[in-house]
């Protein structure tokens, strides 16, 4: 179990993650506001619910395409993805 109840932001760089594995991750962040992913290996589609998200920065690498899904975030702000 994944818990790490007072993270504010997480900033994930070179990492290969699971569809199944990055929900786990979020849901162990309670207090989460901003989320930066880059050069991320994704396999499947990583899906992103949470309550406390504003801030999300999303830049996919190594020639992939990665999909990142917002299924539930109603205090999202702000969204960025750079090119």
């Amino acid at each position: 179990m994944i818990n790490f109840p007072f993270l504010k932001k997480l900033s994930l760089f070179c990492v290969s993650i699971s569809a199944d594995l990055f929900p786990r991750l979020l849901s162990g962040c309670h207090a989460l506001e901003s989320l930066y992913m880059t050069k991320v290996r994704a396999v499947g589609c990583l899906r992103l619910r949470s309550p406390t998200i504003r801030t999300i920065i999303f830049r996919h690498s190594y020639g992939e395409t990665a999909e990142l899904v917002i299924e539930d975030a109603p205090r999202l702000v702000r969204l960025l993805i750079p090119y």
